[in-house]
């Protein structure tokens, strides 16, 4: 708990100043016992966890998910919101790759009518990539998991509602394992690894 409240200061004493914030990084991270070993498991966890979405959706593919179109909206749904986390984490670091990344990445926004170029200039929080983005970005990276996690409960409930294919390839119902006690364990286990 007090990690997280560490983590809500930061982000409120976010500054997009250039030297201030890597100064302001590292000595937070110097400060957190193994503060470095933490952004770096932060880092490979949010790998794996691709890796795992990956291997979760090839296994949808693979048993016909995509015939229970309530199901498979909520889970595009939640991998959106992944890829946005992924993509405002990817900005962070604020190096000469992260700065044209999200150059590139945020003027795809440009190609919906009439609203193209006022939607860029307002995720830029300007006319150019500068610090009012990058702290932008940050606030974002910080809050988007919190509905992410909700977006995952709702995908879990629709599943659980509209039910799933069993895993033999076949409609047949009677071929499902009940929800309740194995299924309920292995959801509370995935919501609490996600959150």
């Amino acid at each position: 708990m007090l990690q997280v409240a560490r983590g809500l200061l930061l982000v409120l004493s976010y500054t997009n100043r250039v030297e201030k914030r890597f100064e302001r990084v590292e000595r937070a991270a110097r400060e957190a016992l193994f503060g470095w070993e933490l952004r770096g498991a932060h880092m490979l966890l949010a790998n794996l966890l691709f890796l795992f979405m990956s291997l979760h959706m090839f296994r949808g593919t693979f048993i016909r998910g995509w015939k229970r179109p309530s199901v498979w909206g909520a889970g595009w749904t939640v991998l959106v919101r992944f890829i946005a986390t992924a993509f405002l984490g990817y900005v962070l670091p604020w190096g000469q790759m992260s700065v044209w990344g999200a150059a590139v990445i945020t003027n795809f926004l440009r190609v919906v009518p009439t609203l193209g170029g006022p939607l860029v200039n307002w995720v830029w929080a300007g006319y150019l990539v500068r610090g009012p983005t990058l702290k932008s970005f940050f606030i974002l990276h910080f809050i988007v998991p919190f509905v992410r996690g909700l977006l995952v409960f709702c995908h879990l409930f629709v599943l659980h509602v509209f039910g799933s294919r069993s895993t033999r390839g076949t409609a047949d119902y009677s071929l499902k394992t009940r929800f309740f006690p194995k299924f309920i364990l292995k959801d509370m286990l995935v919501v609490g690894l996600v959150i």
